[in-house]
């Protein structure tokens, strides 16, 4: 009550004679001195910029300055509650989208969600129709990344079916909203709503070989569910497709009868012009939700594909692998990373599936369960970059000696220890990654990822012991030194060995340092001196080096220091 009659109070003062002063007659410099400060709280601006076209230009930017948004065009994160308040940051750009003061998000939008109470997941829900009314009055969408926190999934302990299909069609309704707008990059994080309501199951007598059809039971609920509009001969195909396949299916828990699938929009299939889309959320491949992403793989011109923190079924995930590479078979560009509990035949088959593959990237803490079948490893015929573990760039490269025709780009990721790192400084009677390079005699832009693990100091110093009579090691134009672990007490000092280790790769170009630990943080100096010191000290022509994503520039001594304490040490 109080904020309403303040803004009768304004609209009363603007409407009184000349004779006394209202606020529109006061300049734009006193009335920011008058409201910009702490004292005035954000949902009075908030409520002043409704009452005309000035003091919205005037009060919106301060509103959303307040809540860290300057452009919201270029970049704008949002932290949305279910019940919208006075002021907050996502009612402030609805007015202002109203106004016209903000027609498109040319930039990064990012959403995150509120955590579910208990097990109502309506809080979720209206939260996401807020987004999708705002998102709505956009023209266009340039990168959206949207967040659910929480692993409450809201349907184990009994819900009624009304709330997943309100869910599904509000969810639904939000994600073809953004890919109408033109929407070229999706991010989807975390949650695990509804995640239950479906349970996997595969086996010789289950799937699409089985004589029942999925529909054959449930077809006058599944009309009933999708829409009022009947579902015809294609639709249903299509839905049978995501939900059932070769020895495996999707279908709903003991109890539940009906079939509810989270659609992509028909403009959203027209009009789609995503490029990238990157999923960081299991609830994308379990149903209801799967049946969107599937459909907006193949709708959309997709380029770049990520997959990333996913922990599913082992079981389930050729099925994955099956609906994703059957939508998008022209894919280029492939990043994973921390992926759970995948058996390496289907990680293999899956990547065979895409021969315009361009671009792969398979982050080391992909978890792969153990199999020694692993049959042969494709060619990649197209493939130029390619970032992966040692060990599985050893298997590649042993597979296919005569392969990857188009490789130019190749980072391999090592630990330090029981990696077979020490084949680059000597030669090894066993086939090595070194002597594969060097049986194919192409020019290659080579680099390492090297984690040093929790003894860097004493691996290097061995690797000195005996002189390098390894050639290959000029090759490498790029290494990035990783810390993981914390040292062992005794190990030794790494700023006294690294710079000599470093001058063995006399090719390098780029040098990275990453991490902290008890060791690095307790020596004196930054991480900054330090890792400059050792590059300088290495004698290498860099210009510049990378510490925990800061570059720094450096001047180049015009005589290497020399290597004085590295022996002393040892000795020690």
């Amino acid at each position: 009550m109080k904020y309403s009659q303040l803004a009768k109070t304004a609209s009363f003062q603007m409407a009184q004679s000349s004779s006394s002063t209202g606020l529109l007659h006061l300049p734009n410099e006193l009335l920011c001195q008058i409201f910009d400060n702490s004292d005035t709280p954000t949902s009075l601006l908030y409520i002043l910029a409704q009452v005309c076209r000035r003091l919205h230009h005037l009060f919106i930017p301060i509103c959303l300055n307040r809540h860290s948004i300057n452009d919201p065009t270029a970049y704008t994160k949002l932290t949305i509650n279910g019940v919208p308040t006075y002021g907050d940051a996502l009612s402030t750009l609805e007015v202002a989208s109203i106004a016209g003061h903000v027609t498109r998000i040319d930039g990064k939008l990012i959403c995150k969600f509120p955590v579910p109470s208990g097990e109502d997941i309506r809080v979720v829900t209206q939260s996401v129709r807020r987004l999708h009314k705002f998102v709505g009055r956009m023209l266009t969408l340039g990168n959206v990344e949207l967040v659910f926190r929480g692993d409450r999934c809201c349907c184990c302990s009994g819900f009624p079916e009304e709330v997943l299909k309100e869910w599904s069609e509000c969810i639904g309704d939000l994600l073809s909203c953004i890919l109408e707008k033109s929407c070229s990059e999706l991010t989807v994080r975390g949650g695990r709503l509804m995640a239950h309501a479906y349970a996997f199951r595969c086996g010789k007598r289950v799937g699409s070989t089985s004589s029942p059809t999925l529909f054959s039971g449930s077809l006058r609920e599944l009309l009933r569910w999708v829409g009022p509009t009947p579902v015809g001969k294609g639709k249903k195909e299509e839905m049978n497709r995501v939900l059932r396949g070769k020895n495996w299916e999707f279908c709903r828990v003991k109890g539940a009868k009906t079939i509810v699938l989270t659609e992509l929009s028909p403009a959203a299939r027209e009009k789609s012009a995503l490029r990238a889309l990157t999923i960081m959320s299991t609830m994308f491949f379990i149903p209801p939700i799967l049946h969107w992403t599937v459909a907006a793989l193949q709708h959309s011109a997709i380029e770049s594909l990520t997959l990333s923190n996913l922990s599913i079924n082992k079981r389930c995930w050729l099925a994955i692998f099956k609906l994703i590479a059957d939508a998008i078979p022209h894919l280029a560009e492939l990043n994973l990373s921390r992926l759970k509990r995948i058996k390496p035949v289907d990680l293999i088959w899956f990547l065979a599936r895409f021969p315009q593959l361009s671009s792969l990237s398979l982050g080391r803490d992909v978890e792969m369960l153990d199999d020694y079948e692993l049959g042969s490893f494709p060619d990649f015929p197209a493939l130029i970059s390619l970032y992966a573990p040692s060990h599985w760039v050893f298997k590649l490269l042993s597979s296919q000696r005569m392969g990857l025709a188009c490789l130019e780009n190749l980072f391999i990721s090592y630990n330090l220890k029981n990696e077979g790192f020490s084949h680059w400084f000597r030669h090894s009677k066993s086939a090595s990654i070194p002597s594969l390079l060097g049986e194919q005699c192409r020019p290659l832009t080579l680099s390492l990822e090297v984690l040093l693990g929790d003894s860097p100091g004493w691996k290097m110093f061995d690797d000195l012991s005996a002189p390098p009579n390894q050639p290959n090691l000029d090759t490498i134009s790029s290494l990035a030194l990783i810390v993981d672990q914390e040292f062992r007490q005794g190990d030794m000092d790494l700023w006294g060995v690294l710079p000599r280790w470093l001058s063995l790769f006399s090719g390098l170009k780029d040098v990275s340092f990453k991490g902290h630990n008890k060791a690095i943080d307790g020596a004196e100096g930054t991480l900054i001196e330090k890792v400059v010191a050792v590059v300088k000290k290495s004698g290498l022509s860099i210009s510049s080096v990378e510490v925990n994503g800061v570059e720094v520039e450096l001047e180049v001594d015009a005589e290497p220091q020399a290597f004085s304490t590295l022996e002393k040490q040892a000795e020690d």
